[in-house]
Parts: C-alpha cells; sequence; structure tokens
C-alpha cells in the first residue's frame, strides 16, 4: 500500500486497535517503519494515555521527529512538545518555532520560541526546558 492509497479519518483511527492503528500510521511515514517511528510510538506508549489519545498523538506526530538531545535543537526548527511536568495534564502543543537555545550555569537547555498566531494582537515568545518537555520537530 503506498501513502497516497491511504485515507485517514481520525475517527476510525480511534475505532481500531492500538497495534493496527500503529501500523497504518508507520505505512503512512514509510514502506518499512522506521526507527523515528518506533521511538515516538515508544515515547507515546510509555505515557500510559488512553489507547485514543495516544493514537491521536502519533497522529499528529506523523511527519516529526523526537528530539532525544539536547545539540540537536536549531533555530528555526517547528516544534510540537508534550510538557510533562504535571503528569495528569498530558497533551500536545504544537505550533511554535525555535528562535534561540539558551543554556543555564547549571547546564539546563531552554528553549526560546515564537508562537506562529499572535495572540491579542502581540507575538508571544516562551520558554521551554528541553529536560520538562518531549520535543519533536517537523520533518522537511
Amino acid at each position: 500500500m503506498t501513502t497516497e492509497q491511504i485515507h485517514l479519518d481520525l475517527e476510525e483511527l480511534k475505532r481500531m486497535g492500538v497495534a493496527e492503528a500503529r501500523d497504518l500510521l508507520q505505512n503512512l511515514v514509510a514502506k518499512e517503519p522506521t526507527t523515528d517511528d518506533e521511538d515516538k510510538i515508544t515515547i507515546i506508549q510509555e505515557l500510559k494515555l488512553p489507547g485514543d489519545v495516544s493514537i491521536d498523538m502519533l497522529y499528529q506526530l506523523v511527519d516529526y521527529k523526537y528530539l532525544e538531545f539536547a545539540d540537536d535543537v536549531k533555530v528555526g526548527m517547528f516544534l510540537k512538545w508534550i510538557p510533562l511536568k504535571k503528569p495528569d495534564e498530558i497533551r500536545m502543543k504544537h505550533g511554535a518555532v525555535v528562535c534561540k537555545i539558551r543554556e543555564t550555569e547549571d547546564d539546563e537547555v531552554y528553549i526560546v520560541c515564537r508562537l506562529l498566531k499572535r495572540v491579542g494582537g502581540r507575538t508571544v515568545f516562551f520558554e521551554l526546558n528541553f529536560d520538562e518537555n518531549l520535543l519533536f520537530f517537523k520533518r522537511y
């Protein structure tokens, strides 16, 4: 089955079993599952979220790659992220561009980002702590 032949409906994905949905998502991005796809699946499964939430997250990450190391973050990357600080409120965040990478004296890495949408007519900048978030960047 080629990528062009696959038609995805989010509701249909939610009704599928996790294994079946995983296989379908893997087929979307490559003929053979790649290490990147397997990494994303493993990471999302480790969050122990309900099946439909996990499948929805995987669906949102089809064109994204997991950022395992802070050194891999580059200015200009388009990110989606999952904050880990509040385990009861884990959900996908998205829509930011990396503007700057800042390292503190105690070796923490902060990523300065800009939202693509303006809020109240203003450009919004914020920081993400690399160690407190799962980061994914858009593959071009």
